[in-house]
């Protein structure tokens, strides 16, 4: 399902500088229940006040997803170089559904902690390849995946040693630990491999 949204700039107002924006919002039959863009717009504003709320930064990326993140530190970001605040006030007709103040502090604290803050995932696997590269004073391993030629490098302690010999070139069952980093800031996954065993084939 896709939703499509439109943002048209309605009027600005002199001064402090304002901007008024329309957005095509859905028709409830209880007109004080919140709708979808209610919901998400409250969600995002409260983001904008999360400074360095982990709790509030996991509990977005599970429910609205890693892009609004990315977003709001986008958001956050820009008001930080600017040095500015926000205030916002969002209406349905004539009547005020919500309203917040963010200051330069609090989007200077939110910028600071998305881009400190990354998701970490760790998953064991077990892969058939062939290992090409090992270096037991630096702890480093390359090994080739037989299905896709894909090139794994990371680290070891104990699964190459002098008590744990290893041919190379040799063929291998791998059995590795995949630890994932997701940084909210830019989205960017970055990998990083731990060879826990070798055996051989």
């Amino acid at each position: 399902m896709i939703a499509e949204t439109e943002l048209r700039v309605a009027y600005s107002y002199p001064g402090s500088f304002g901007v008024v924006f329309t957005v095509s919002n859905e028709r409830l039959l209880i007109p004080e229940m919140q709708s979808y863009f209610d919901k998400a717009t409250e969600a995002v504003v409260k983001l904008g006040k999360a400074q360095e709320n982990k709790e509030a930064f996991a509990n977005a990326e599970r429910s609205l997803g890693r892009a609004t993140l990315t977003a709001v530190y986008d958001w956050a970001k820009a008001n930080s170089e600017a040095k500015t605040g926000a205030s916002i006030e969002w209406r349905r007709g004539e009547k005020e559904r919500g309203s917040a103040l963010i200051q330069l502090p609090e989007f200077s604290a939110v910028a600071e902690s998305l881009e400190r803050i990354s998701r970490r995932t760790e998953e064991d696997k077990v892969v058939l390849g062939t290992l090409v590269g090992a270096d037991i004073k630096t702890g480093r391993f390359h090994l080739v995946v037989t299905e896709n030629d894909e090139d794994i490098r990371g680290k070891f302690s104990d699964a190459i040693s002098e008590s744990q010999v290893a041919k190379l070139p040799g063929r291998y069952s791998a059995i590795l630990r995949k630890t994932t980093e997701i940084t909210y800031a830019t989205d960017q996954e970055k990998t990083s491999y731990f060879l826990e065993k070798l055996e051989q084939r």
